[in-house]
């Protein structure tokens, strides 16, 4: 019972984040809500080279997260590569997941890597 508030309030977080970020004008990515359903959300970034993609899921299931994935992908040597993940635990404050979030986003902004 207290997970599933834990995860009412990191959702409902993570869309107000979503919200800023799909109306700001200094982004630089294509931003989709391909879900938003009361026990998951999931986001897409698209860049010209790159994506990025948040999940928020009340049970995962086996994963290694709690609630809330973000990964990225790039495409390096002809295939695509994870550049970067991060992944909620046990005892992290929503507080925190956003901002986690936000400098995986940053990474995912700046990331011109070659692999």
């Amino acid at each position: 019972m207290a997970d599933q508030k834990i995860f009412q309030e990191i959702r409902a977080a993570f869309r107000d984040w979503i919200r800023q970020k799909s109306t700001g004008t200094d982004k630089n990515f294509t931003l989709t809500i391909l879900a938003d359903q009361e026990d998951f959300l999931r986001a897409e970034f698209l860049y010209p080279d790159r994506a990025a993609e948040l999940v928020v899921c009340a049970d995962p299931g086996f994963a290694p997260y709690r609630h809330v994935s973000f990964e990225g992908a790039a495409i390096a040597r002809d295939s695509v590569q994870i550049v970067f993940f991060w992944y909620d635990k046990d005892g992290d404050s929503t507080e925190e997941i956003i901002r986690q979030v936000q400098r995986s986003l940053e990474f995912m902004d700046n990331y011109s890597g070659t692999l």
